[in-house]
């Protein structure tokens, strides 16, 4: 990101966020020729977000307006309401009249909007809060929502007055325009989006509310504040009225109330309830080649207008609806978002289902007679589960080839280590694709930790290692080959295996990329260990840091986490753990040992893993107190270090008057001063008419 990019990061933060270091930025993109997706929520430091957004390259990208608390950008997940913005399009106006737009509402509201960004095609001024409106509950959040919808009106009504068009964007989960990127639309050309002028002034909601009053907005009824969504309940009433087969007429009432429940924001679950029950109806054989043609009519239409993401929903709903395999319900999900027409995608599943009669595989069973699953299994109790896909993340160079060649050298041997749930067994098969280290490096590591190479198979094109495979494609056999049964396959690095045609940023792509691999778990029983890389970013939460590999994440049955300490060791543990609690963090150190005579060109050693124990935080934790020491400022290193020896002199009991001005004398800010009370535990007591700072550590 240039310099002048990242200014225009840096002024929205400013504006936007009253706390960056607490206060949080939800973003979502779009890659040229890829599939919308939510990026996530980050702290707002200037440097971790142009480093998302780097990452994100010449995507699209928009952010939030009003703070998100949860996964997902919905409006159940708004925490506090920050601005009111409007969206003037140039499409139907000259700039002038948008700016005579933006006059009017400054002249109302009495204060210019706190930044306008002209996001390419438009402009979006936004005017931000003095003190946000904190959304604690539905209460809040219906209060939020009927103030920004009556703004809306508000715009709507200035805008009109002007010949101007206002997009309607008063859900509270809204997204806009992110500046320092570039707005890139179809048979368009890339245009830069900036903050076009930016005045800083603030206001508050109850200013607002007080426009709104004057200007004679209407309070709205509970019906217009909830967008006429339906409740789950409305939609299989819906369907339960639909059921007979009709002339067309049901295709029509399908096609209404989808319409009435297509949230603004995103996709509502009511709707896609109905979507889905809908399609069992099709599946059914009810009006099937009717309601697919009516339905894919309107929706090619619709989807000008609102984008690829319901043409993928309505594709994927009717294929697996319509009993399409797993694996072709991903082909079906990557097809409808690479510019496949949908009535392409909806006439292969139209002509290859038979919705009228039952197919001859399957049967009703009782649940008596089912086969009864085996417990979960386990290569290390509570790490690294049997017959499934396990993640090993982390950041280049700490090391996680390490820890494999340790772990494989286990297995292959039958050593045990109870202490990382490994019991001694029987010695078992090792599989491994290398892509990143040559062959030569590791077997000097493998030698070195004790593994036996004759249990060990090397899946590669040439005799020195070299040739890595590509997966999914035919190599994939393989990789599903028992002639040999095998316990443990290790993928390092999973990346470079991947189709460079595949995008695993695609969240409709990656599934088809790994969908594979969870097969070959279950067909062969071996665990498939694939080690990837974190991206750059500093987070408290480690899932933000999995970058273009995210979706991965949430296809393994188990992520290990690997970090390093503030004494250099390696800390590998579950980030995640679908079927089971997440234990600590172990901790391994480094050997280096001498495996042969030193030589010019070479010093002889080679590095081994080994056990220290278990800490006592979890791969979680230590991500937390990593992102603390990574973020610190020198000023807050300083601060809390004088503050320390300060209270260490006064016998840990201050003045807080004393104790503040001492601290300014210093040079120190408020921010640095109310972050080291709180990272040493420092809280403020009253005593009589004045105040103290006690420690409590």
């Amino acid at each position: 990101m240039n310099r002048s990019s990242r200014r225009q990061v840096a002024e929205l933060i400013e504006y936007l966020l009253p706390d960056p270091m607490s206060d949080t930025l939800f973003l979502c993109a779009e890659p040229v020729g890829g599939s919308f997706r939510e990026v996530g929520s980050y702290v707002g430091w200037v440097d971790q977000i142009a480093a998302v957004i780097d990452q994100l390259g010449d995507a699209n990208v928009w952010y939030a307006a009003q703070e998100m608390d949860g996964d997902g950008r919905r409006e159940a997940n708004v925490a506090r309401m920050r601005a009111v913005y409007a969206d003037l399009d140039f499409k139907a106006a000259a700039q002038d009249r948008l700016e005579a737009v933006i006059t009017e509402l400054a002249g109302l509201v009495g204060a210019r909007p706190t930044y306008v960004v002209a996001s390419g095609h438009g402009l979006q001024p936004v005017w931000c809060f003095e003190e946000p409106f904190a959304v604690d509950d539905n209460e809040d959040r219906r209060e939020a929502k009927h103030l920004l919808k009556r703004w809306g009106h508000l715009v709507g009504r200035v805008a009109e007055s002007h010949g101007v068009k206002a997009d309607s964007v008063w859900d509270l989960a809204r997204l806009l325009r992110m500046p320092g990127t570039t707005n890139t639309k179809p048979d368009m050309e890339p245009v830069a989006a900036t903050i076009e002028s930016h005045s800083g002034e603030m206001v508050s909601i109850d200013r607002i509310r007080e426009v709104l009053d004057e200007n004679d907005i209407p309070e709205l009824s509970v019906d217009e504040i909830s967008d006429g969504i339906a409740t789950d309940a409305e939609v299989e009433a819906f369907i339960a009225e639909n059921r007979e087969p009709g002339d067309g007429e049901r295709a029509e009432q399908l096609r209404d109330a989808t319409l009435r429940m297509l949230d603004p924001s995103s996709r509502h679950p009511s709707m896609m309830r109905a979507l889905f029950l809908s399609c069992e109806e099709i599946a059914a054989g009810l009006q099937a080649s009717a309601v697919i043609g009516e339905l894919r009519r309107w929706w090619d239409e619709h989807t000008e207008r609102r984008g690829y993401e319901f043409r993928s929903m309505l594709a994927t709903a009717v294929a697996s609806a319509s009993g399409k395999s797993e694996q072709q319900l991903a082909e079906v999900e990557v097809n409808s978002t690479q510019n496949v027409p949908v009535v392409t995608v909806l006439e292969e599943v139209e002509t290859t289902t038979d919705t009228n009669s039952a197919t001859d595989t399957m049967r009703l069973w009782r649940a008596t007679e089912l086969v009864a699953s085996d417990p979960p299994g386990w290569i290390a109790r509570n790490r690294i589960p049997k017959a499934s896909v396990t993640l090993l993340v982390g950041d280049e160079g700490i090391g996680k080839s390490l820890f494999w060649v340790w772990l494989v050298t286990l297995v292959t041997t039958g050593q045990p280590c109870p202490e990382f749930g490994i019991p001694a067994r029987a010695p078992q098969n090792v599989r491994l694709i290398l892509t990143e280290d040559d062959w030569v490096a590791v077997r000097d590591r493998l030698e070195v930790a004790g593994a036996d190479l004759d249990r060990i198979r090397v899946l590669c094109a040439e005799r020195d290692g070299t040739g890595s495979p590509t997966m999914p494609g035919p190599d994939m056999a393989w990789v599903l080959d028992t002639s040999e049964p095998y316990a443990l396959l290790v993928a390092d690095a999973w990346l470079d295996t991947v189709p460079g045609k595949l995008n695993v940023k695609d969240p409709q792509q990656a599934r088809k990329v790994l969908h594979p691999w969870r097969e070959a778990a279950i067909a062969t029983g071996a665990t498939q260990m694939l080690l990837t890389h974190t991206n750059r970013i500093v987070s408290n939460a480690a899932r933000d840091r999995y970058g273009i590999t995210g979706e991965l994440r949430k296809k393994a049955r188990l992520c290990l986490y690997a970090q390093t300490d503030e004494q250099g060791r390696l800390l590998i543990g579950p980030e995640k753990a679908n079927t089971t609690a997440t234990v600590p963090s172990s901790i391994f150190r480094v050997d280096v040992v001498q495996k042969r005579p030193p030589s010019d060109d070479d010093d002889g050693t080679v590095a081994r893993l080994v056990y220290v124990g278990d800490s006592d935080k979890t791969a979680g934790d230590h991500v937390v107190e990593a992102t603390a020491r990574a973020t610190e400022s020198p000023m807050d290193t300083d601060c809390r270090a004088w503050l320390r020896d300060y209270m260490d002199k006064n016998l840990g009991s201050v003045a807080a008057t004393v104790a503040e001005k001492a601290m300014h004398a210093e040079g120190f800010t408020q921010y640095a001063i109310r972050t080291a009370k709180r990272k040493l535990g420092i809280v403020s007591r009253k005593d009589g008419d004045h105040w103290l700072w006690l420690s409590t550590q």
